[in-house]
């Protein structure tokens, strides 16, 4: 009598890989195999789009297209867990450094409180203003006008 013998081996689960986006069309969506991972974009010319989610949650992605003016626009952006949202593009507003405002480094800092008579009593209106607490003058001294 002759018995069969059937050995049952397991294998280590191979990590999920995404095609490379060499591999695909104008336009795809790919899907991971049991690791949340995914991929999308198209092509069209005048814009792209390309999104890639990894296995450790994090997605990058990255655009362009032409603008109203005829300038092509880029934006990358990555999200993850720890830093959120982060985006480089062409397209975002550049800081203007206002010339009319001193440069902060040679602003000095008082490194002392104005001093307030021991017989005034301390409050956080006399230790702000320098003045005491009440004064008409020091109220009409300090009005906001627009």
């Amino acid at each position: 009598m002759s018995e069969d013998m059937y050995v049952l081996v397991h294998t280590a689960p191979s990590p999920c890989e995404l095609p490379s986006l060499s591999e695909v069309g104008s336009q795809y969506l790919v899907f991971g195999k049991d690791c949340n991972q995914y991929a999308y974009g198209y092509n069209a010319g005048s814009s792209a789009k390309v999104e890639l989610k990894k296995a450790d949650g994090t997605v990058y992605g990255a655009y362009h297209y032409i603008d109203a003016n005829n300038v092509t626009q880029k934006v990358n952006y990555t999200v993850n867990d720890v830093d959120g949202f982060m985006v480089d593009a062409s397209n975002l507003p550049v800081p203007v450094k206002d010339a009319t405002v001193e440069d902060s480094t040679g602003t000095e800092v008082p490194t002392t409180l104005p001093s307030v008579g021991p017989e005034e009593e301390t409050t956080s209106f006399n230790l702000v203003r320098g003045s005491s607490a009440g004064s008409s003058k020091d109220h009409d001294r300090y009005k906001y006008t627009r």
